[in-house]
């Protein structure tokens, strides 16, 4: 490392552009040197220990001479994307002598997960993201298995150092970013490879020992840095009639990718944004209602779609793995429902005349809404006259009001569905007119 540095200091005191073509070929030179060491120390060792690797030279170099070569391109995007892909390259094919050839098993998996870094690297950095920070938050992820692999302090904490540098890295060199193109920029996917480097250091963690008390600070940072990516993007991009649209899909996409990891790997921790999704709807039921007039009008009727078939696979998930809070979000997800589909009759009833807010004219409203639905004419009009006469005589049953929209969104013969319907039609809850003012 002494040589990267006394390199650096001449970089910074002596180089000039017009240097390069003479200066490139010692930074691939030394890259080469302190590539093969690694490969030649461990072939001269005996064979027990052949798996014993220097984490210094196999991973700090890589982390010394990238942002060296950063430097001499002066930041440029796609000369620095295709110096990422040919690392990648040269990685993969010593990788691939190492395992097949020379069998260095553990110096060969190490040199591979070097290549798939770097050539994840290379997208991002030919949309402009920040070098350093990412190239830290997948060291630091490569760090972490390695320690873990040989049962090393040193190592890991070096990993979770780095990641914590990747978020430094991040923030300092946080400004306003010129990329004209939705989730395609630098600035998305540094948020999201920095997610990612702390996605695989906690499920890293949670492999080793699922008790691990630093695993769940990792998944809250990997949350962290996915929200911050997507909600820059949706502050920067979605108009701003539409962001509360933008931000409930974000939701449903996360609760559902965090109950497919809950489901695949008992990960407790991973259903954590399943009832945070849920939490989250309360407040998005105004929000979306306030921006587009009613919740279930325009594009946020495709965005509660989203929200409700997400939430469909959450409940699954939690019950396949019998999770202990699966009455409670069955019971919460039954109510957001109720309350999304209250709000959207209230904000309908506002546009309604005078003359139509009785029994008969609404009772014929809701079926001309809703009468055109495969659904059994019997039971819908049963249901219609159970919501008219909730609203005779000042009492408004709200789930008699909206059972026919229970039935049109529940009616397609799913079992989980019509549980939730008869979940519903067993909730009895009156309440006064009166009472709500």
């Amino acid at each position: 490392m002494f040589t990267f540095g006394i390199g650096t200091v001449w970089g910074v005191l002596k180089y000039r552009p017009d240097m390069f073509a003479t200066t490139e070929p010692f930074l691939l030179l030394f890259f080469a040197f302190y590539l093969c060491i690694p490969v030649f120390y461990a072939r001269r060792r005996e064979f027990s220990q052949r798996d014993l690797i220097d984490s210094t030279l196999v991973f700090g170099m890589p982390l010394a001479a990238f942002p060296l070569q950063a430097a001499l391109l002066d930041g440029a995007r796609m000369p620095l994307a295709w110096s990422a892909l040919g690392a990648a390259v040269v990685y993969i094919a010593l990788a691939a002598l190492e395992l097949r050839k020379l069998g260095l098993k553990l110096l060969g998996f190490s040199h591979a997960l070097l290549a798939l870094g770097f050539a994840t690297l290379a997208v991002p950095l030919a949309l402009s993201a920040r070098a350093t920070a990412c190239t830290w938050a997948l060291e630091g992820a490569a760090l972490v298995w390695l320690g873990l692999r040989q049962q090393r302090k040193l190592p890991r904490w070096i990993g979770y150092a780095m990641q914590g540098a990747a978020g430094l890295a991040f923030a300092y060199g946080f400004d306003i970013p010129t990329d004209p193109t939705p989730i395609l920029n630098g600035q998305f996917f540094s948020a999201i490879l920095i997610a990612i480097g702390g996605g695989v250091t906690a499920w890293l963690l949670f492999r080793s020992d699922r008790k691990a008390q630093l695993t769940t600070a990792f998944l809250l940072w990997t949350w962290g840095w996915w929200w911050l990516a997507c909600g820059r993007d949706i502050e920067r991009f979605a108009p701003v009639h539409r962001e509360t649209d933008f931000v409930l899909l974000v939701v449903a996409i996360t609760a559902a990718f965090g109950a497919f990891v809950y489901r695949r790997l008992d990960w407790l921790e991973a259903a954590w944004p399943v009832f945070a999704g849920l939490a989250a709807a309360v407040p998005l039921v105004l929000l979306t209602a306030i921006d587009n007039g009613g919740p279930l009008e325009s594009w946020a009727a495709g965005a509660w779609l989203v929200w409700l078939m997400s939430m469909l696979f959450a409940l699954r998930a939690l019950a396949v793995r019998r999770h202990a809070q699966l009455d409670i979000a069955q019971v919460s997800f039954v109510w957001i429902v109720d309350l999304c589909v209250s709000a959207e009759l209230a904000c309908a009833a506002e546009r309604l005349p005078a003359s139509a807010m009785n029994s008969d004219n609404l009772a014929g409203w809701i079926e001309e809404q809703l009468g055109h639905s495969p659904v059994d004419p019997d039971l819908f009009r049963r249901a219609v006259g159970a919501s008219a006469a909730a609203t005779e005589e000042g009492c408004l049953d709200v789930h008699r009001l909206i059972q026919p929209l229970f039935i049109v969104l529940f009616h397609a013969g799913d079992r989980l569905g019509r549980d939730l319907s008869l979940l519903h039609c067993e909730m009895r809850i009156e309440v006064s007119i009166e009472n709500l003012y």
